[in-house]
Formats: structure tokens, C-alpha cells, sequence
């Protein structure tokens, strides 16, 4: 059956990111996977390695780490933007991730609303690499979440052809 074995495999997946974040140090995995770009006001975000460890069970510590990353670029550099490079993303991915992604959504409205501090007031642009053919799909997932904050103006898309040399010249990478 199709959909048995679909959902077995979402489960192994879910307990395998479980796994991971357990028997990892956390704070490397995060280090590894989003990070502030150095000299810049530039955040880095890669799916590729977050998607082996992302699960609720870490939605603290991701929302702590961040709003670090955050404040610190509000610090130094009054705005920042977000890189987020989304090779590898799949739907079957994306929806696997669904309860992690809006449990972070969440986890920031509530902060907002608590404090009247929106750090999306903050971000300049946020900039999506290696967009899949199915993005619309997954911007339509956020929308709520993107209006709020005004984040929709914010978005900005790049194919996989010009991610390369793109992501190259942000990373320094040969």
C-alpha cells in the first residue's frame, strides 16, 4: 500500500531528525545550518542540513538561537537580511516539516505579540535560492504569517540557474 509506506516513511524521517538532534550537540547543528554570513548583515539559512535535525521537539532552542542571530544584526547593522538556500526541498519534505515550520511561525507571532517588538520591521529582503517549481504552494502555506508582518513585500526568488553563482559571490565560495 502506497500510503502506508509513505507514512512509514515521513515517521522514519521524523524519528530520524529526533535522533539526530538528540545524539548531536544542538548548538553545532544549528552553527552548521544557519548562521550570520561574516562582515555582512546577512543571515544564512540552509535547508540541506536543517532538514536532517528541524522537528517540534527543538522549536526553543531554534527560536532562541535565531533571535540571537537576529539581535545581533540589529545591533551592529540596525537591518539584516535572510538567505535561505532551498536545495534539496521537496513537497513530501515541506509537508513532513508543516508542524516544525508553523511551529516557529508561531513561536515568533507570540514573541511579537507579547513584547510589541516585530522583527520583521527589521528585515530588509528575504531571499530564496534554489526555489522548487512548487514555491508557490509553499509561500501560500506562510501567507498568513508573511501578511502579518509585511514580509510578502519582502520575498524575493531565485531560480535554480542563478542560485549558483549567486550563493557563490554571497559565501565567498571558489
Amino acid at each position: 500500500n502506497g500510503g502506508k509506506n509513505k507514512f512509514f516513511k515521513k515517521e522514519q524521517k521524523l524519528q530520524l531528525a529526533r535522533n539526530i538532534s538528540e545524539n548531536f550537540e544542538l548548538n553545532r547543528l544549528l552553527c552548521e545550518s544557519i548562521y550570520l554570513i561574516p562582515e555582512t548583515n546577512r543571515i544564512y539559512i540552509s535547508y540541506e542540513i536543517l532538514k536532517h535535525f528541524a522537528s517540534i521537539d527543538i522549536i526553543e532552542q531554534l527560536f532562541q538561537y535565531i533571535t540571537t542571530i537576529y539581535n545581533e544584526c540589529i545591533t551592529k547593522y540596525g537591518e539584516f537580511y535572510i538567505e535561505s538556500d532551498l536545495n534539496t526541498v521537496t513537497i513530501s519534505g515541506i509537508e513532513r516539516l508543516k508542524p516544525f515550520i508553523y511551529g516557529i511561525c508561531d513561536r515568533f507571532a507570540i514573541e511579537s505579540e507579547k513584547n510589541g517588538f516585530y522583527y520583521a520591521d527589521y528585515i530588509i529582503a528575504i531571499n530564496f535560492y534554489h526555489i522548487p517549481s512548487f514555491m508557490s504552494s509553499l509561500v501560500q502555506m506562510l501567507r498568513p504569517y508573511m501578511l502579518k508582518g509585511g514580509l510578502h513585500n519582502k520575498l524575493v526568488f531565485f531560480s535554480k540557474e542563478e542560485s549558483k553563482e549567486k550563493l557563490k559571490k554571497l559565501l565567498c565560495k571558489e
